[in-house]
């Protein structure tokens, strides 16, 4: 009896013993493994020295717009068209959009704090090098209800809400960012409540 409890002791003792073992390696093997990941993710891989297309895809854009070099100008829901862009008189919205606007390649049009009613279109047009930048004023949110039309070109939009609150959902809604526009951007905006969010058009 005595040599059988011991027996099975030994047994039990190796098991025990060969868990432990197998623990260790498979956690040794795991920080290697998360070390190399780590060094691909650096240095874009051991063997291609760059970053993939992938890498790059899923990098998401900085949460806050940076103001371009031009000049920044201001637009608020109670804008006036004779103003100057500046922030005590900023622009209504449809004057700043449009054709016989004032903002030039390069510059930054800031949205100020508030609701934009009606449907808006977008004549604005930057250059390759000197795109312009549309963006919610910092730590203020701005709401686009209606629509918002692109025909310029060179112009990111930056970070604003587009939305449609007419209840009346029997009848067509227009799409909330129709964009006919070539070399546009539109980042981290929130588009809903329409008839589709984008429409994106080639003419």
């Amino acid at each position: 009896m005595h040599r059988g409890k011991r027996s099975t002791r030994l047994i039990l003792a190796g098991v025990i013993a060969l868990c432990v073992l197998l623990a260790a390696a498979f956690a040794i093997r795991s920080t290697h493994m998360g070390a190399r990941d780590e060094v691909g993710a650096n240095d874009g891989g051991a063997s291609g020295g760059g970053t993939s297309d992938a890498d790059e895809s899923a990098a998401p854009p900085p949460s806050r717009p940076r103001a371009t070099r031009g000049a920044q100008v201001y637009v608020a829901p109670d804008g006036r068209a004779e103003g100057d862009g500046s922030k005590n008189h900023p622009w209504d919205l449809a004057s700043a959009l449009s054709r016989q606007s004032k903002v030039k390649a390069g510059d930054t049009l800031w949205l100020r704090g508030g609701t934009y009613k009606g449907r808006f279109k977008s004549r604005l047009a930057g250059t390759e090098g000197q795109p312009i930048l549309i963006a919610q004023f910092t730590n203020e949110r701005a709401t686009i209800d209606g629509s918002l039309t692109v025909n310029g070109e060179w112009t990111t939009f930056w970070g604003f809400e587009v939305m449609n609150s007419n209840p009346d959902r029997t009848n067509e809604r227009p799409n909330g960012v129709e964009v006919n526009g070539a070399h546009t951007k539109f980042i981290n905006l929130f588009v809903h409540d329409c008839g589709n969010g984008f429409g994106f058009w080639s003419s």
